[in-house]
């Protein structure tokens, strides 16, 4: 039957599978498959959903939350959290996680709407969620380390070193009992580094600044080969840190990881509007680190970021514009067709030619630094 309680169970299964495969990739088509049969099991009036089944359909709902930043996605997702949280007993692990959940909610809708009160709320409720959590688990690492991510972007509005001390304690804490190959490592490293880099801007810390460097490192090349989606995210906040510092070729090396992972997740990118969500993030990148390579005296390096950009915006025209043409040949006008094939042959032609006549030599002004 369709309400079998086993069937439930492979579909639970399935979204579940599906979530991972977006983590892995960053094709979004996994995810928004693996929300539309989450909806499909929650919403069943013939069963009462599961707290973990409401758990994971918040997460996926989360996630895709900070793709699109559609609030409708957030307020489904801070529903799910919440309903898990109070379907489950209050000391058990699924009580744990749907309030560390929660907390993560309530810190992105603050981050969407910049009202205290969520701030507030997601540090208490991640202190709830930590100590609701088995000691010595990873689990109790991972939200250690989110409720440091809370202190830490409170001490950064109110500089706050109480605040930025207490977000270290916690990360430092996270960071040692989580497995250094596990892809909670890297997402706990990168939050680290964003809080050692707050703490560095705020006290002057030359510690502080070479610990940040380290873990941005390190989390950036590991997210390289595991979780590009937060070697991006490492990569663009270390860059901007460092940029403000004016450490350009610093900020080269960080923009350049963050470059090769867009690179990565957009070659995985099935559908045209997918591609377009990742496009708009390599132009940002690719313009940052040509900035940075430029204000580093290296004009060839910066042509050759910003390029980069342009040639996956112009791959995507490409291939839009290709289908097109195929449809010309059916029309029975493959003339039309082979004229285009050799005018962007032509253009291709031209555009190389261009770049390299027009690459400026190392050390002419570049106006003044922003």
């Amino acid at each position: 039957a369709d309400s079998s309680p086993d069937r439930e169970v492979c579909l639970s299964n399935l979204a579940a599978c599906l979530q991972e495969l977006y983590e892995q990739t960053g094709e979004l088509s996994f995810l928004d498959e693996a929300i539309e049969v989450f909806r499909v099991t929650v919403g069943r009036s013939a069963t009462v959903a599961s707290p973990e089944r409401l758990q994971n359909f918040g997460v996926t709902l989360l996630a895709r939350f900070k793709r699109y930043q559609s609030a409708d996605d957030l307020d489904q997702a801070i529903t799910q959290f919440r309903a898990a949280a109070r379907a489950s007993p209050p000391i058990s692990v699924i009580h744990a996680a749907a309030t560390n959940s929660l907390g993560n909610a309530l810190f992105l809708r603050f981050d969407l709407l910049g009202q205290d009160a969520d701030m507030d709320a997601a540090i208490s409720t991640h202190a709830d969620a930590v100590r609701s959590a088995r000691e010595n688990s990873v689990d109790h690492a991972m939200y250690q380390a989110n409720l440091g991510v809370s202190l830490m972007n409170r001490g950064q509005r109110a500089h706050s070193a109480q605040d930025l001390d207490a977000a270290i304690r916690e990360q430092e804490s996270a960071a040692a009992e989580i497995p250094q190959a596990s892809q909670e490592h890297i997402r706990v490293l990168a939050g680290l580094a964003d809080s050692l880099a707050a703490r560095a801007t705020l006290t002057g810390s030359a510690a502080d600044a070479g610990r940040a460097r380290e873990a941005y490192r390190t989390s950036a090349l590991a997210g390289l080969e595991r979780l590009p989606e937060q070697a991006i995210g490492s990569a663009g906040s270390w860059g901007a840190w460092a940029a403000e510092r004016q450490s350009f070729p610093e900020a080269a090396e960080a923009f350049e990881y963050g470059l090769q992972a867009l690179e990565r997740l957009f070659a995985t990118q099935l559908t045209r509007l997918h591609k377009e969500t990742w496009l708009r993030d390599v132009q940002g990148m690719s313009v940052q680190a040509a900035y940075a390579l430029a204000m580093a005296d290296d004009a060839r390096g910066a042509s050759q970021a910003f390029e980069r950009g342009r040639a996956l915006l112009l791959s995507e025209v490409l291939q839009r514009d290709r289908a097109n043409v195929e449809q010309l040949a059916k029309a029975g006008r493959p003339d039309l067709g082979d004229r285009y094939e050799a005018a962007v042959s032509r253009w291709n032609q031209l555009s190389r030619t261009r770049d390299d006549a027009s690459v400026p030599e190392p050390g002419m002004d570049r106006g003044p630094a922003r």
